[in-house]
């Protein structure tokens, strides 16, 4: 007897639902069969002869191809021969475990970079002090000499061990240093510097007047001919002396700029103020350090000098501008120094940021490292940070300056970062993500690891002390003791 079963309501939905599983088996099997004809077309795979299909017999003979092609598929997987040029040992290439050597002077000769500037990033701790000494003591083997502008007195038994020198810096203090240069073609540079300081104390940019004068004052103190095509500086000026041609100007000085001696004083009465407050003996913060003659004479023998700025460097929050302002005049009076002896040199400058941070002295910085290979300077500046700079965003002028600056250094090191540094990192330094996801992950980049972007080569290299330099770039020694 038949029983009555209520009917299914979803009898109709199982069905479909089983037919549409069926039709996904099949289309999966039908794409797996073409799968391994593919396979065995290429020769990977079992080669089974079907009636009409002549199957290889063979495998494909290798892909031959030469480094550059294999590196440009496999980045960070071929080592590329540019990376074994001449220079200094920093360590191993971490992916290829090649030696890493490297020499600024040396990459320009070969066309690697286009500028022997440097810009090395480095979180605390990252060990990017390290990188620093161990640079200027291995560079003094190829004769390189080295200005190293310290702004935490870290850098004296480095320069003692090299048998260099050290140069202290501090209010009323023993040394003082004078940011003009002497010689052939050092007339523009002497400008640049004095307006890079002036425009840095007045907090804005000189007008066109202002910078007549200037120019006509320093013309006038450092017996600079106008008519000299070499632009040769005929001998030594202070910034004391500019000071003194401000408030009194010759007839010459008059004739330069077409001004009556009432026009020069209305005109010149702000930027002598400015002057007066960066060389008078009785402002404090500045009295001693740049107002006057040099107290040292450069030595070309000696391979190692440090400028040891800790004193201002440590009253930065009682003096905020003395800092930058020293910072400058330091950096200036080294490139004086390497106009009169010009001879393939490095300029390390640390805590960079005072200098990039500011309109004026960033312009003068920026107008110097184009000039970097006709003087033969390596200039190495360095910070923690790019959020530490302040520069705001897309479209200010300073931001555009330090954009473009750090896009045209020719060698990029890059240490250990916050992850909050990540938009920064992209936006100024440009760096793809890849690249971003290795240095913003501590895991990943451990102490002294750092990614080299050498002009277009790129490297992830483990810095490599030896024994005898480990003692001299503790810089912790002071905690422990």
């Amino acid at each position: 007897m038949r029983r009555n079963v209520a009917p299914d309501p979803f009898a109709e939905a199982r069905r479909a639902s089983a037919k549409a599983a069926r039709e996904e088996v099949r289309a999966e099997r039908v794409s797996t069969r073409r799968w391994r004809s593919t396979r065995a077309v290429l020769g990977h795979g079992p080669r089974r002869a079907r009636a009409g299909v002549a199957w290889p017999t063979s495998t494909p003979e290798p892909h031959v191809a030469s480094s550059v092609a294999f590196g440009a598929l496999f980045p960070f997987l071929v080592a590329d021969a540019g990376r074994s040029r001449a220079g200094v040992y920093i360590g191993s290439d971490v992916l290829s475990g090649a030696p890493f050597m490297f020499d600024p002077f040396t990459a320009y000769a070969s066309g690697a970079v286009t500028s022997p500037s440097m810009f090395l990033l480095g979180n605390v701790g990252a060990r990017k002090s390290s990188l620093m000494k161990t640079l200027a003591m291995r560079a003094a083997l190829l004769g390189r000499r080295s200005f190293i502008i310290d702004p935490k007195g870290e850098y004296e038994q480095v320069a003692l061990a090299m048998g260099g020198q050290v140069l202290r810096l501090e209010p009323h203090g023993q040394h003082r240093l004078c940011p003009l240069a002497v010689g052939p073609g050092v007339h523009a540079a002497n400008i640049g510097a004095v307006r890079g300081l002036v425009e840095l104390v007045a907090g804005d940019t000189l007008t066109s007047v202002q910078s007549g004068l200037l120019a006509a004052a320093v013309a006038s103190v450092t017996g600079y001919d106008p008519t000299d095509g070499a632009g040769t500086v005929e001998h030594s000026a202070t910034l004391a002396d500019i000071t003194a041609a401000i408030h009194t100007p010759t007839e010459a000085m008059l004739n330069a700029v077409d001004l009556s001696p009432e026009e020069w004083r209305h005109a010149g009465q702000e930027l002598g103020f400015v002057l007066r407050r960066i060389t008078d003996p009785s402002t404090g913060d500045l009295a001693g350090m740049i107002d006057g003659a040099s107290t040292i004479t450069d030595d070309p023998s000696c391979l190692m000098t440090v400028i040891d700025v800790s004193a201002v460097y440590a009253a930065r929050e009682h003096s905020p501008l003395a800092f930058p302002l020293v910072l400058t005049a330091a950096i200036a009076w080294v490139h004086a120094r390497i106009l009169e002896n010009r001879s393939p040199s490095y300029l390390m400058v640390d805590e960079a940021w005072a200098v990039l941070g500011n309109l004026s002295t960033a312009r003068y910085l920026q107008s110097a490292l184009k000039m970097s290979r006709q003087w033969g300077l390596a200039t190495l500046l360095t910070m923690h940070r790019l959020s530490d700079l302040h520069i705001g965003g897309h479209g200010s002028e300073l931001y555009d300056i330090v954009e473009g600056l750090l896009r045209d250094v020719g060698t990029t090191i890059i240490y250990r970062q916050p992850p909050g540094e990540r938009p920064l990192l992209k936006a100024l330094l440009a760096l793809p993500d890849g690249q971003l996801d290795d240095v913003v992950l501590s895991p990943r980049f451990p102490a002294g690891r750092g990614l080299w972007r050498v002009g277009a080569d790129v490297a992830v290299v483990q810095h490599v002390v030896s024994d005898w330099e480990l003692p001299l770039l503790d810089t912790d020694q002071a905690m422990r003791s």
